[in-house]
């Protein structure tokens, strides 16, 4: 007896959703954060850092949009 699913359909997949990716506009303001912090004579190191660690994963995170690459190799 055949079953209910024929072997020529494709497998069904789940669309999954997962976290919200960044815009342009927060990869922006993350910069923005950075350098503030950086020219903040107010900030240590440890300030600089943690600014340049949140830059950096939302930058990290920015690469998964589609075209992001591009737009960013574009700039001058």
């Amino acid at each position: 007896m055949e079953s209910m699913t024929s072997r020529a359909d494709p497998p069904h997949q789940a669309r999954v959703e997962g976290p919200e990716l960044p815009t342009r506009a927060d990869l922006d303001r993350a910069t923005a954060v950075t350098a503030a912090t950086i020219a903040d004579p107010a900030s240590g190191p440890a300030d600089t850092y943690r600014a340049a660690e949140i830059e950096e994963a939302v930058l990290s995170a920015y690469w998964h949009v589609p075209g992001a690459q591009a737009e960013l190799e574009a700039e001058p």
